[in-house]
C-alpha cells in the first residue's frame, strides 16, 4: 500500500510577491522593511510556512541574519548540502 503525502507542493510565486528577496537560500523568499527610524526588520518566509525573523540598524545586516537562520533550517531538513 503507497502512502500518500499530504504536504503540499511547494510553490514559491505567491510568497514572491510580498517577499520579493528569492535568491539567498533556496527554497525561501524575503523582505526588508523599516519598521521604524533607523530600525530594519528582515523576513524570510518558506512554501511550507516556516518563518525567520531579524532586527538591526542596517538593513543589509538585519538580511544576512535572516538569510544564516534560513540557512541553519535548511541544513537541518537536508544534512550534506
Amino acid at each position: 500500500m503507497a502512502i500518500k503525502s499530504s504536504m503540499p507542493i511547494p510553490n514559491l510565486g505567491a510568497l514572491a510577491k510580498d517577499f520579493p528577496i528569492a535568491d539567498r537560500v533556496a527554497g525561501w523568499c524575503f523582505r526588508v522593511t523599516e519598521f521604524s527610524p533607523g530600525g530594519y526588520r528582515a523576513e524570510g518566509r518558506d512554501a511550507y510556512g516556516r518563518r525567520v525573523s531579524a532586527d538591526d540598524t542596517n538593513p543589509d545586516a538585519a538580511l544576512e541574519k535572516s538569510v544564516a537562520m534560513a540557512k541553519g533550517i535548511s541544513k537541518g531538513l537536508h544534512p550534506g548540502e
